[in-house]
């Protein structure tokens, strides 16, 4: 349990796996607060430009719902001049989504990409150096149908046959939303 400023909040698990939180204050509960975590457990290569599906960085999505989300990204790149590129698909059926990418180069301390998506299949990229790099996307999706929502990546410039590369470590956060 994790108590801060008055507030508890409380992990919620179902068959030993995590389904949620319940927040709670002076003893009254405000209800679960459903949270899907996902964590890449090996390293996945992409060369070329075409985007393709992360095998882990996935979640099912219910229909008419809204989501927050939030995916951390470790990369490396084999090349200087191909640098990454992302988008978000799957699929789910949207009525809106928006999120923001950021690519980070870790080589050069600067911003590499950061751009706003409000489609699936919408892709963000920009080079990065050879060596660690990192990216963030964070956003909201207001659902219509159920089905898949993921990452997908590839290389922002084609570079012969070096990759970039999402790391163990990269990981989805989703959570559901009330509706208002």
């Amino acid at each position: 349990m994790v108590v801060q400023r008055g507030y508890e909040r409380l992990v919620l698990f179902v068959d030993g796996e995590r389904r949620g939180d319940v927040l709670s204050h002076n003893g009254q509960s405000w209800g679960r607060l459903p949270l899907t975590e996902v964590y890449k457990d090996s390293d996945q290569e992409v060369t070329g430009t075409t985007l393709t599906d992360d095998v882990d960085l996935t979640v099912n999505l219910q229909a008419n719902s809204r989501y927050w989300f939030r995916l951390s990204l470790f990369l490396t790149n084999d090349g200087a001049t191909e640098g990454a590129k992302f988008a978000l698909s799957g699929t789910v059926g949207i009525t809106t989504l928006k999120a923001q990418i950021s690519l980070y180069d870790d080589t050069l301390n600067s911003l590499a990409a950061f751009a706003r998506v409000t489609a699936l299949a919408s892709a963000v990229g920009g080079g990065a150096s050879v060596g660690d790099n990192y990216a963030s996307i964070e956003g909201a999706i207001e659902t219509s149908t159920p089905g898949t929502f993921l990452l997908q990546f590839a290389q922002n410039a084609a570079g012969a046959s070096l990759g970039v590369h999402c790391q163990v470590g990269s990981s989805m956060v989703v959570r559901k939303l009330r509706l208002a």
